[in-house]
């Protein structure tokens, strides 16, 4: 289910999915932001998260991943 989208791009937007309980946030109709709710873990450039924070590196982008453990 579509739950918000442009109508100049079709293929961009938030999607939920009622099968694996997730909600996604796409860019030219490709996953790049992933909440999985019944397990709470998170995917960045990452349709399938198994992790807490689950980051997929992207060709096109090169920086820093930064995170700081309580």
């Amino acid at each position: 289910m579509v739950i918000a989208q442009s109508e100049t791009f079709s293929d961009w937007g938030l999607q939920y999915s009622d099968a694996i309980d997730q909600f996604n946030f796409l860019r030219a109709g490709t996953n790049k932001f992933a909440i999985y709710l019944s397990n709470g873990n998170i995917g960045i450039n990452n349709a399938s998260p198994a992790y807490k924070l689950d980051v997929v590196g992207d060709e096109m982008i090169n920086g820093t991943l930064r995170f700081k453990e309580s």
